[in-house]
């Protein structure tokens, strides 16, 4: 993968649509290094010479157990560099629409303390709100790059990743 020389590293996340009911996935990522959780789409950062496909593919394996997912089309050519939430590294980003076929039997797995599907109107919410509570009632942020994903998604692809 040929990195850009203006970022620290190279990151692919998943826009994860649920097949049946049409829902983006995001996961709550703790930080041992800050103590700290926030909520992200599933995704990391490329290994060396690994491709975007074997990062994703590598990532969805490592943060969500039991997941059928399917990788739709091919990856965004990089959409912007941001800061990473954790590292604060600079990160060149591309994203990758990816179906789940079944989501229920899906359990959060390395890294994950839990995950949840949220609607559009809910991921419209995400960039003004920049937090999200879950089902639980806790409330954490959301990373900023996610954020920045969803605002480029929602207005300048036109809420692309919600169509099948």
């Amino acid at each position: 993968m040929k990195r850009d020389c203006m970022a620290d590293e190279i990151a692919v996340h998943a826009i994860c649509i649920e097949s049946q009911d049409n829902r983006l996935l995001l996961v709550l990522k703790y930080d041992q290094e800050t103590k700290t959780s926030c909520w992200t789409l599933p995704g990391g950062k490329v290994n060396g010479n690994e491709s975007l496909t074997d990062t994703l593919h590598r990532e969805l394996d490592k943060e969500l157990k039991n997941g059928v997912f399917e990788i739709k089309g091919t990856f965004s050519p990089k959409i912007f560099r941001g800061e990473a939430s954790f590292s604060k590294k600079s990160v060149e980003v591309h994203m990758c629409k990816v179906v789940c076929k079944d989501g229920k039997k899906m359990i959060a797995n390395q890294e994950i303390e839990a995950f949840c599907w949220i609607s559009l109107l809910q991921a419209s919410n995400i960039i003004i709100e920049k937090m999200f509570g879950d089902e639980q009632g806790s409330c954490h942020p959301v990373s900023s790059i996610t954020r920045d994903i969803l605002e480029h998604l929602l207005n300048k692809g036109k809420g692309f990743i919600f169509m099948m």
